[in-house]
């Protein structure tokens, strides 16, 4: 016997429904709130996406044009983002100053007193 068209709509609502609940359960499954620990080793290596609490900072900067370019040309040729680019040149340039950093923390304890 042919099943009626409201007995389908019906079937196929609750099979609907039952997806969209999966659905959510998985992805708030998958969320979470991580720890602090995790927040901070997450934000060091870059792995932020889909852990709440793992923002990384973030800095709006303006470049000249001439640095703007030279940091989308140079990125593209070594194969990184521009973000990943200007992360390895700071990074680069304080292993290679750490004693700007210390001055500079210095000089602002100072101030504080």
């Amino acid at each position: 016997m042919a099943k009626k068209f409201d007995e389908i709509s019906i079937e196929a609502s609750e099979k609907v429904e039952e997806a969209v609940t999966e659905a959510t359960k998985r992805k708030t499954g998958r969320q979470g709130t991580a720890s602090p620990e995790e927040a901070e080793e997450r934000a060091r290596l870059g792995i932020t996406r889909g852990r709440k609490g793992t923002r990384m900072p973030k800095l709006n900067v303006a470049l000249w044009a001439d640095n703007y370019q030279y940091v989308k040309t140079v990125s593209r040729v070594v194969g990184v983002s521009m973000n990943d680019f200007i992360n390895q040149i700071i990074q680069q340039h304080s292993e290679r100053h750490p004693e700007i950093l210390q001055q500079a923390l210095d000089i602002m304890e100072k101030i504080k007193e």
